[in-house]
C-alpha cells in the first residue's frame, strides 16, 4: 500500500513538474487560523458608508420629536410670571403696585 502512493505521488509530481504555484504566501495567510488581535483589527479595519439623506432624515425627525416633547404646554404661563394690574394716570401707564408705593413714598 505505502508502495503504491509512492509511486502515485512520484507520477503526480512528474506530470505537475511544469506547473509552479506563485501565491503560495496568500493562500497560507488564507488558510491559518486567524488571531484575536488580527480579527479586531479587521473589524476597525472596514470602510463604512452612510447614506446622507436618510440618516439626516432620521436626526430630523428625532430632534424635531424631543424638541416638541420639550416644549410641551406652549400656551400656559410660569408660575412665577404675574398678571399686573395697570392704570392710566396723565396719559402714561403704571402697574398699580409700584404706583402706589411712590405716591406713598411722596406723601409722607
Amino acid at each position: 500500500m505505502k508502495r503504491q502512493q509512492q509511486t502515485i505521488k512520484q507520477q503526480l509530481d512528474n506530470e505537475l513538474e511544469q506547473l509552479t504555484f506563485t501565491k503560495q504566501a496568500v493562500i497560507i495567510h488564507h488558510v491559518q487560523k486567524q488571531t484575536w488581535k488580527q480579527k479586531c483589527a479587521a473589524i476597525w479595519n472596514k470602510e463604512i458608508e452612510v447614506p446622507l439623506i436618510p440618516v439626516t432624515s432620521v436626526s430630523l425627525v428625532v430632534l424635531l420629536s424631543v424638541g416638541i416633547a420639550f416644549s410641551g404646554d406652549s400656551d400656559s404661563t410660569p408660575e412665577n410670571t404675574h398678571s399686573y394690574e395697570t392704570i392710566k394716570v396723565g396719559g402714561n401707564v403704571y402697574i398699580k403696585e409700584d404706583f402706589e408705593e411712590l405716591v406713598m413714598q411722596y406723601e409722607d
